[in-house]
């Protein structure tokens, strides 16, 4: 095992560290299974209340399992990582064994407060890999000053590693379980306008049913005219800090070549140079955030399916599923209509 413990055998490590793989892969929701892995660790080290934190955004922490009941948003919600004190606070590499939380907790900060007056002394916590990137931990507590020893929090990181395992397979589960409940709701949602042909009618509707799925400040559904090089705003919902143009918009060959291709942009205001016609208006409406999906109508791009947000770095590759999936049924309403 590699580990410098001498109170503490190597088989005795072993043995608690197939226990807790074992316990672990009953289940993917690890807090149904905490109190039984708390069991087995103590065997190894004497605490009193441990928990488990995995870091959302490299700033912010969710509390993903715990022996200490808990209740409200701050138990399921993201925290900031300034909700601790430097001292205590989750990072990615080592951190030393806190000895005496009264003196080394500072109470100005909400959650060194809080364990303070659970009445915790000593802490140790320990990331699930000892890499640059921050992707959780495990902490452990005790009622009594100098409880743990450089012995116990060697032990410590074969079990944080084993834990980590277990929080990032939760995780692959959890990103798809979103997915799919995501264009489960959509699925619902379109059921709802499948008997309309002409979807500017419904367009507003269509939006406020999205907000849920996909949040937005303004959607709007463009129309290509490929002899002329232009998109005109056939359909809007939403706002900005200017009115949508009502005429044609000129598109570059660069930009005509990329409307095949679904685009992500973090920060308009940022990324965006405003050298051309299109860019100029996209760069005035004062929005951040830009998801932008081509709409297929008869084996054609015809248009394209936007969706812009107030707020940077708002969308990723999942939203942009969410996107072409709805521009491929806003496509298949438009193929309709021109069949009715």
């Amino acid at each position: 095992m590699g580990l410098a413990v001498s109170t503490i055998d190597a088989q005795s490590v072993a043995s608690v560290l197939a226990d807790i793989a074992e316990i672990a892969s009953e289940t993917l929701e690890l807090q149904d299974v905490f109190d039984r892995v708390a069991a087995a660790i103590r065997e190894l080290i004497p605490f009193d209340n441990m928990g488990v934190v995995r870091i959302v955004d490299g700033e912010r922490a969710v509390l993903h399992a715990s022996t200490v009941p808990c209740k409200g948003p701050e138990c399921a919600e993201p925290i900031p990582l300034t909700s601790w004190s430097p001292r205590m606070r989750p990072r990615p590499g080592p951190n030393p064994i806190i000895r005496d939380a009264q003196i080394e907790f500072d109470p100005t900060f909400h959650f060194d407060s809080k364990a303070l007056a659970g009445g915790v002394r000593s802490a140790m916590w320990e990331p699930f890999r000892s890499t640059a990137t921050l992707r959780g931990g495990v902490w452990l507590a005790a009622y009594q000053p100098n409880a743990f020893t450089q012995e116990h929090q060697e032990v410590l990181r074969p079990i944080a590693a084993l834990l980590g395992s277990a929080v990032e397979h939760w995780r692959i589960w959890d990103v798809e379980r979103r997915r799919r409940d995501r264009l489960d709701r959509m699925e619902i949602l379109l059921e709802t306008f499948a008997q309309s042909l002409d979807v500017r009618e419904v367009f507003q509707q269509l939006s406020d049913g999205m907000q849920a799925i996909l949040p937005h400040t303004l959607m709007c559904l463009t129309e290509l005219d490929l002899r002329s090089d232009t998109i005109v705003i056939t359909a809007s919902a939403g706002d900005a800090d200017i009115e949508p143009p009502t005429g044609p918009t000129k598109l570059t060959k660069a930009e005509m070549l990329r409307r095949v291709d679904f685009e992500i942009i973090n920060d308009i205001q940022t990324e965006i140079v405003p050298d051309t016609e299109r860019q100029r208006l996209i760069v005035s409406s004062g929005l951040r955030s830009w998801v932008r999906v081509p709409v297929w109508l008869s084996g054609e791009v015809r248009g394209g399916l936007s969706f812009f947000h107030r707020e940077a770095s708002r969308y990723g590759l999942d939203d942009a599923e969410i996107a072409i999936r709805l521009a491929d049924r806003i496509g298949l309403m438009l193929s309709h209509k021109r069949l009715a």
